[in-house]
């Protein structure tokens, strides 16, 4: 809002410029009110374009930031269903161990 208010005060100043330099009496006189109201629009020209390279840096940095997470999230979910799918073979492994352990067990009860 202080920005906005800034270049609203510019934006009347530059206008009160202009309503001087159309009742000017004198030719010397609105020649240098119109020199200050080219300036005070270059300089305007100039601070606008700061701003636009500033909110572009802004963008850009978000979406790098954006990015970056998006690739995290991806590396994680890939990293999880990874150790799901190791789990379910130890498990199965670990299953199968259980069956030959009771086999081995219940031969060794029964009689020669």
């Amino acid at each position: 809002h202080v920005q906005q208010l800034a270049q609203e005060k510019k934006k009347a100043k530059r206008l009160e410029l202009e309503l001087d330099a159309i009742r000017s009496p004198t030719d010397d006189e609105a020649v240098k009110r119109q020199q200050r109201l080219q300036h005070m629009q270059s300089s305007s020209d100039e601070e606008m374009m700061s701003l636009c390279q500033q909110l572009s840096n802004e963008i850009l940095a978000r979406s790098n930031s954006d990015l970056e997470m998006n690739r995290i999230k991806e590396m994680r979910e890939r990293e999880r269903a990874s150790d799901l799918a190791e789990k379910e073979v130890l498990q199965d492994e670990i299953r199968q161990l259980k069956l030959q352990l009771e086999e081995e067990r219940k031969k060794s009860t029964q009689p020669l």
